[in-house]
């Protein structure tokens, strides 16, 4: 494991190890706990002995390999140990107090949706405000969620998984949509431009970013609710 995860000619993660157990030593001694373990980060030995996971990966089996490998490195797939805390506003308020400036918060970009482009579309080329029976009969018409990890073109034109299995799209299964967009061309090509488009931003719950340096020095940020963020998402950063 040591290998693996010290020495494996990309990145020493040893630090990374190393910066998590002294955090969750910290919450222990300061009336925190956190879960036993969870995903496959319970395979490693070194998390367990660190205390950072809580179950022995030999009594029970788990791989280490799951977790991480030469392989899943050379694809940059990197670890992802996730932790389950009792009280993370106290452990967050004490890694802004130790690392200042050097610590963000990452952002999340709400994108433009199937039902949000339409709406967007119509009131712009059609001069039909939300509110307008024409559109809310149409997007009523519509999941009123979409898919996670599915791209909203994807959504609505289908799409072939990593599997090979072909998934038919909202408007194959949506009559009531095909003849809008039948009756509206113009609409229909807009929104397929307008798909995806970031149009908000906020603060992702609990991806934060920790450097040597100022936060500054590396990415843009901006402010929200005190709390310095990168605009640069998580994946981004």
């Amino acid at each position: 494991e040591l290998k693996v995860i010290c020495d494996n000619g990309v990145v020493n993660f040893g630090k990374y190890f190393l910066f998590l157990e002294r955090w969750m030593c910290w919450l222990r001694e300061n009336g925190g706990f956190t879960g036993i373990s969870r995903g496959s980060a319970g395979g490693s030995m070194l998390a367990y002995l660190l205390k950072i996971t809580h179950i022995n990966p030999f009594q029970y089996n788990l791989p280490f390999e799951r977790f991480l490998s030469q392989a899943r490195i050379a694809r940059g797939k990197y670890p992802d140990i996730d932790l389950d805390i009792n009280d993370r506003d106290l452990l967050v308020s004490k890694l802004y107090e130790e690392y200042g400036d050097k610590m963000a918060q990452c952002s999340t970009h709400g994108a433009l949706k199937i039902k949000s482009s339409i709406k967007d579309a119509c009131r712009v080329l059609l001069g039909w405000n939300s509110n307008d029976p024409r559109v809310n009969d149409v997007t009523k018409s519509l999941p009123k969620t979409e898919p996670q990890g599915v791209k909203s073109k994807d959504f609505l034109l289908g799409y072939t998984d990593s599997d090979g299995i072909y998934h038919a799209g909202v408007l194959e299964q949506n009559n009531q949509l095909q003849v809008f967009f039948q009756e509206h061309k113009e609409v229909y090509e807009m929104v397929l431009q307008l798909l995806g488009i970031p149009r908000s931003i906020s603060r992702h719950p609990s991806a934060y970013l920790i450097s040597d340096k100022p936060i500054s020095d590396s990415s843009p940020t901006f402010i929200v609710s005190d709390h310095l963020c990168t605009q640069y998402t998580a994946n981004d950063v």
